[in-house]
């Protein structure tokens, strides 16, 4: 039986590259968001989820057998105390229920790295210790604690850190390629922290395989690679050819200096990393080169 899957948060910029890649993998997709509809080649529905109605209307409408729950509060830099997550919290509590009771089968859901407690370097899902510091982080973790103690089949899938096309302009990687593209300075704070960086397209395919697995519990979506901030940003001055040169700024101190993913966890599903950095970043200055057309 062909699975029926929901995506929320389908719009954005995890949700596009999901529901993507399951519609290469021949499935019932249904799209979901607050906006007018995305062209994806599957059928859009137009939804509040903090609203109980649009709630109750979408389920009845879809019955999905799986859903992949994206949707969150995102906005640059206000998204780590913003009370919209703890909205985010109830309204995501509800429509889990409301999955439940029409008949839903397997929910993938979408956590983050600040659930860990941050420090120890090498973050692994069995080992590192959950304490977060931030709303978000909090409200992450209490969501994937209500699927626990609600006894859902869920998947809960960590993020590290992303990059790729349809970003916004003031993430990590856009702050680096835009002035350099204009001939301008970038400015590089904290050019030796450690990231583990991955490219958004292999975040979607992670997200897809862990819809058809039968593994439960969290999983850390990341590359497993540690890279600075300042080799992301020499690659990223090699892939523009600029001549302007990078300003390196303050060592910015958050507890965070190295964060690093073992992915044993997701690869034991049959998933890895597919494209490597250098092609990311190349790749992605041309995606930005585009936008400027």
């Amino acid at each position: 039986m062909v699975p029926r899957i929901l995506v929320t948060g389908a719009n954005g910029f995890v949700g596009r590259q999901t529901v993507e890649t399951l519609l290469r993998l021949d499935c019932e997709v249904h799209a979901t968001g607050r906006t007018q509809e995305v062209s994806f080649g599957c059928p859009w529905h137009r939804a509040d989820l903090h609203d109980a109605g649009d709630r109750q209307r979408l389920i009845e409408k879809v019955r999905p057998s799986h859903l992949v729950h994206l949707a969150w509060e995102t906005t640059h830099g206000g998204y780590w105390e913003s009370p919209e997550n703890r909205v985010w919290l109830e309204s995501s509590r509800e429509l889990f229920m409301l999955f439940r009771n029409f008949g839903g089968k397997r929910i993938v859901a979408a956590g983050s790295c600040a659930e860990y407690e941050w420090g120890s370097g090498v973050y692994s899902e069995d080992q590192t210790p959950l304490h977060p510091r931030s709303a978000y982080g909090i409200h992450k973790n209490n969501l994937r604690q209500f699927l626990e103690d609600q006894r859902f089949a869920f998947a809960w899938g960590r993020l590290f850190y992303l990059y790729g096309p349809g970003e916004k302009k003031e993430r990590l990687v856009p702050s680096i390629i835009l002035p350099l593209l204009h001939g301008r300075e970038a400015v590089v704070d904290s050019p030796d922290r450690i990231l583990d960086l991955l490219h958004v397209r292999d975040a979607g395919e992670a997200f897809a395989r862990l819809v058809f697995c039968d593994s439960v519990g969290a999983f850390n979506i990341a590359s497993g690679v540690g890279v600075s901030i300042r080799t992301v940003a020499q690659r990223i001055a090699e892939q523009v050819g600029s001549k302007t040169e990078i300003r390196w700024g303050t060592a910015l101190r958050s507890g965070s200096d190295q964060m690093v993913a073992d992915i044993s966890r997701m690869v034991g599903v049959g998933w890895k990393p597919t494209l490597e950095l250098r092609q990311g970043l190349m790749e992605l200055v041309r995606w930005w080169e585009g936008q400027r057309k």
